[in-house]
Parts: C-alpha cells; sequence; structure tokens
C-alpha cells in the first residue's frame, strides 16, 4: 500500500507543493520540509497602498498549443486568466526611440544569422553578437531580452539562445481577479497544515536503496525515498550534505546551471506616466505600467547586466530609473510617485537569486543534474527542466508532474 512508503519532500515552492500534493492524491505518506516560514518559494506576495501584488512569479506562459501543469490546475480551477497579446511597445533605437510592432531589422537578420548556424561549439552570446554585428542596437536589444532571462550575454549560451528562438511562440497570461501568490497559496491549502514542517531547513541527507533519513537541526526522520525540490542556487552551494556523496557528474553538473541575480521593481504613482510599455532602456530592460486600484504601477525586472549596476549603487540606479522615465513620459515623474517597492531576490534566505539560466557549455548538464539516485533521491524544479521550459512556474510544476507519473 502506497500508505506504507514514506517520501520527504524538500522544499515547499511550486515544484515541492505540486509534488506533495500529486503523492498524497496517490495515497503516500508526504512530509514537507521548508526552510523558511511560510510556503510559496519564489511566488511570495506583497502588499502596498492596500494593493495585494506578487514580488515574485506571476506569469503564467503557454507555448503553441501545449498545456503545462500551472495551466492544467488553474483551468480545472475555473480561475479566469487574460492574454497579454500587445506587442507594440516603444524601444530605444540608436539616437532616439521608435514605436515599433516586432523587433528591429538588426536583431531580425541576427535571429536569422543564429538559426542558420549550426554551433558545434558553445560560446558566450556576447562573442556571436559581436561577430556578426558591433551595432549597439542589436546589442542593447539582446541583452535586455537576455535580462529577462535573469542573465546577460557575457555568459548565456548561445546554443540555448538558438534552442530559444527556434522553439513555438510563447503566449504570457496573467490571472485576471487575484495575484498568484493568492492563487497558489489557495489552491494548495488541501495539503494537511501538519505534513508541512515549516521553519525546518534540511542539513543533511543521508540515503541508501529505499532508505533515507532527512536531518534538521533538532531532529533525524526517516522515509523510504527523497524528493529535492529546493533552487539550484542551494545545490550549487552545496547548502544539503548528502551522504553518500552525490555522483560527482552531478555536483558538477550543478555548476553549469546558471542562477540569475534580479530585483523586481515597483513604482507607484497617481497618475498615468506611460502610454505603452517600453522595452530596451539603460537602466532597466523594460517598463511596464498596469492600474492597480486607485494607482498607476510601473513594473520591472532589474537583472542581468542591470543588475550590475543596480548593486554598485542602488540610490543612484533608482534615480537614473526615475530620469529616465521622465525622459520617456515628458513629464517628472518625481512629482507623481507615491511609493516604491525593490524586492531583491539576491538577499532572499535559502532562494539567493531569481531562476536558472544556461551558461555557455551547459551541454547536458540539466539531464545530468535531474538524474535520480539509487531510485531514492530524486530533483524538481525550474533548474531541473529538460524541455526548455526552466525560468518559470509552470516549469517548475511540469518536473514535479513528470516524476508523479513514476510513483
Amino acid at each position: 500500500m502506497n500508505k506504507n512508503i514514506r517520501i520527504a519532500v524538500v522544499g515547499a515552492g511550486v515544484s515541492g507543493l505540486y509534488m506533495a500534493k500529486l503523492l498524497l492524491d496517490k495515497g503516500y505518506a508526504v512530509t514537507v520540509f521548508e526552510a523558511k516560514n511560510c510556503i510559496g518559494g519564489r511566488i511570495k506576495t506583497g502588499i502596498m497602498e492596500d494593493q495585494v501584488i506578487d514580488l515574485g512569479g506571476h506569469w503564467i506562459h503557454k507555448t503553441g498549443e501545449s498545456s503545462n501543469a500551472l495551466l492544467s490546475v488553474i483551468d480545472q480551477s475555473q480561475e479566469p486568466y487574460s492574454i497579454d497579446d500587445d506587442d507594440t511597445y516603444i524601444t530605444k533605437m540608436g539616437a532616439g526611440d521608435r514605436k515599433v510592432l516586432g523587433r528591429p531589422f538588426i536583431v531580425e537578420q541576427f535571429i536569422q544569422h543564429v538559426k542558420e548556424n549550426d554551433f558545434k561549439a558553445d560560446q558566450p552570446l556576447i562573442k556571436t553578437v559581436t561577430e556578426f554585428s558591433r551595432s549597439s542596437v542589436l546589442l542593447d536589444f539582446i541583452n535586455s531580452s537576455i535580462a529577462d532571462h535573469g542573465s546577460s550575454c557575457h555568459v548565456f549560451s548561445t546554443v540555448k539562445f538558438k534552442e530559444l528562438i527556434s522553439s513555438e511562440s510563447t503566449e504570457h497570461h496573467e490571472l485576471e481577479n487575484k495575484t498568484m501568490s493568492e492563487f497558489i497559496h489557495e489552491y494548495f491549502s488541501v495539503i494537511p497544515r501538519e505534513s508541512i514542517l515549516l521553519s525546518t531547513p534540511v542539513l543533511a541527507v543521508e540515503y541508501e536503496h529505499n532508505k533515507v533519513s532527512v536531518i534538521t537541526e533538532t531532529t533525524e526522520l526517516q522515509f523510504n525515498k527523497v524528493i529535492i525540490s529546493v533552487p539550484i542556487s542551494q545545490l550549487k552551494n552545496n547548502k544539503i550534505r548528502f551522504n553518500p556523496p552525490l555522483p560527482e557528474r552531478k555536483l558538477s553538473a550543478f555548476q553549469k546551471i546558471g542562477m540569475g541575480y534580479g530585483v523586481k521593481m515597483f513604482l507607484f504613482f497617481k497618475s498615468s506616466i506611460l502610454p505603452e510599455v517600453t522595452f530596451n532602456r539603460k537602466f532597466a530592460p523594460y517598463y511596464i505600467q498596469k492600474k492597480m486600484g486607485a494607482q498607476y504601477v510601473v513594473i520591472s525586472l532589474i537583472m542581468g547586466e542591470f543588475m550590475n549596476s543596480y548593486t554598485k549603487n542602488k540610490e543612484e540606479h533608482t534615480k537614473c530609473i526615475l530620469r529616465e522615465l521622465s525622459e520617456i513620459s515628458g513629464k517628472e515623474v518625481d512629482l507623481f510617485l507615491e511609493n516604491s517597492i525593490f524586492y531583491d531576490w539576491t538577499e532572499e534566505p535559502f532562494i539567493e537569486g531569481t531562476y536558472s539560466y544556461p551558461v555557455a557549455g551547459i551541454g547536458s548538464a540539466r539531464e545530468i543534474a535531474s538524474e535520480p539516485v539509487q531510485d531514492t533521491v530524486f530533483f524538481i524544479g525550474e533548474a531541473m527542466n529538460t524541455e526548455s521550459a526552466h525560468a518559470s512556474i509552470n516549469g517548475a510544476m511540469d518536473t514535479s508532474y513528470r516524476l508523479g507519473l513514476q510513483f
């Protein structure tokens, strides 16, 4: 009987929560260990100006006609969501701004160039870009695009960039009536509270075939199997000790998967600042304005090369963002600014970053990293997704769904 098989899940982010729910539904005895005092991982709620906001992940991605685990649970819950189908934006084009539909011509040429070439040896994307053209428009545009993946051209894999642009187009959706964090907490509220041990970091995992000891500061509990669903940063930095040590090829694979650093920015204004999405800026990759209650909120993700500048001098970088928004909008935005949030995921305990990205030379690292050990220790989460859906909520949940099919 499944109820006699005890399974530990380490980490209560979306992959760990979904894994626990799938296993509980099948009758397994499941215990979830969460280092923080709340569930959700990189899904987190913030409140500002009486508005509930998603400090972490909130997009719903859909590629082509295919569905995914996140879309499936949202559809089952009959929670309404809408597509963001506005492809028109203002982008910096050399000396000035221009409203465009799609990408600048030099970018289209470069993308076609990448698609047509067989990169037998991987290399950083910056090398591929500069070998093709010294155009500042091209470099700025690609860097802004890669920043959304938590990385920069200086380390991002050219081979994986080719896979990225060759895949089917992805639609971006948002929930209409609640934040993603609110939805995630509601959906997983069916997991019994006693099954989730909060504020319980796992220090070590000792294992042999179908026998596991999970060791925390205060307890040592026995299980048949353990599923690791912590961010790749924790595995790269050996935050959990494994005995016997994990295979060297797996440890090496962890190091070949990048972990992005970044800040999610919210600027609250009392009047509209931006008429449209503006992309390819100097101090943030883009600015999106949304109406929230009585206020207008400008949102961006400061990552990649932008994060380097932000980290050097946060106060000055913030001033530069406001000056840039003033230039775009044609008015002094400081006069309308009500409040702001700069949520730095790099400083979030037990996460220490945004999401994974492919460094040059990554090869089959994700496949190796996600391999089980002795059919006893398993690995899930967005960084372990081998089907190009990493760096997303659905990418994390899909790994749980696929592993759940094996139990």
